[in-house]
This record gives C-alpha cells, structure tokens and sequence, in this order.
C-alpha cells in the first residue's frame, strides 16, 4: 500500500533496495476522495510518487505500481472512525491483487488511529484471503516507530523531497495549518534542536 505520504514511501524504499528485474516490489495506491483528501492533497500525492519513481528508477530499483480509483458513492465519513476506515477501503483495493505467500506492508505508525481497529482489519484480510484459498503475511515495519524517527531517516535517505503530507495544499505548497501540516513543522522543530 503506497500513498505516497511519509511512512508508505520509506517502508517502499527500504523494500525497493532489495528489488530486481525477476523480482519487483509491487505497491498499490488507493484513489478515493473520502479518506485521500480533497483533488489538491491527491494532486500533490500524485506529483511525489512520480518523483520518487523516478529516482528509484536512477538507483536501479524495480517497483510496479497499481493505481486503483475505488469511489464510495454518496458517502460521508466521521473523523471518529477514519483508522479504521481508510483501512478497509485499502483492503478492498488490495485484495485482488493479493497472491499466496505475498507479503502486505501497511505503513502505520505509533500513534496513528489504525491500532485502535488493527484486529478487526487483520480479521477483514484473513477472511476474505480464504474466500480465494490465498494466505498472506501482514507487516507492521514501522509500528514502534514515530514521525520524528521517520522524517529522520527520510531525511538520512535523501528522499524526504518525494514525500506529501499536508491535507489542504495551497498554490502546490503545504498549507502549515492543517493537523498533518502542525505535526511535520513540530517534527522539523525537533530536528533542528536535535532532539532524538
């Protein structure tokens, strides 16, 4: 699962090293306005992981990447169960692709909401896998860790720059108000104070 956001892109870079031609790192990317944010944040998303295709072809990678557009007609989601939603409509995109003995990395973090509702989500993949007689293994790489360590070692990789985070982009720059904005500009802080 590839959005194009901070975790998912390290997770995929530290998948991509280990990558060849015979065997590729396959990433799904989830189109859907309700838990991607509004056409800017998409927009912006879209833009980074172009980029970061680019440089991960100049260092020989190999990645195929899936672009799934899966619309929720007439649908309204509450912030108050976003973890666990963005989660299951994810699954839905992925499972078609999903093969025996594949590997499901999803990227999130401590503190992120997903926890909250990670059983359910692993019950969700399970079963649905059996409907295709398929058995996977779910990873969690960066489950101990938080944004502080992940902008860290972005940063140490040189690929921080094809990252997007920010929800509401304004003029294709992020908009410093919104939660995810406040989040990075606190992390940032933390780097240049050289806090661990």
């Amino acid at each position: 699962m590839w959005s194009g956001g901070c975790d998912s892109t390290l997770i995929l870079n530290d998948l991509a090293k280990n990558s060849s031609y015979q065997n590729p790192i396959y990433t799904v990317t989830i189109l859907n306005r309700q838990i991607g944010g509004g056409k800017d944040q998409q927009k912006m998303e879209s833009l980074a992981r172009k980029e970061y295709l680019i440089y991960a072809k100049s260092k020989k990678y190999h990645i195929k990447n899936i672009k799934i557009k899966l619309e929720c007609l007439n649908s309204q989601f509450s912030n108050d169960n976003q973890g666990l939603i963005q989660a299951l409509i994810w699954i839905c995109g992925v499972l078609p692709f999903l093969e025996n003995d594949d590997e499901l990395n999803f990227g999130y973090i401590r503190g992120d909401d997903f926890w909250h509702y990670k059983e359910y989500v692993i019950n969700s993949i399970n079963q649905s896998l059996k409907l295709k007689g398929a058995s996977v293994k779910i990873l969690f790489p960066l489950e101990w860790e938080n944004k502080l360590e992940i902008i860290t070692r972005l940063k140490s990789e040189n690929i921080y720059k094809y990252t997007w985070y920010c929800e509401n982009p304004i003029n294709n720059k992020p908009c410093k108000e919104c939660l995810k904005c406040k989040n990075i500009n606190l992390v940032e802080y933390q780097i240049k104070k050289g806090r661990k």
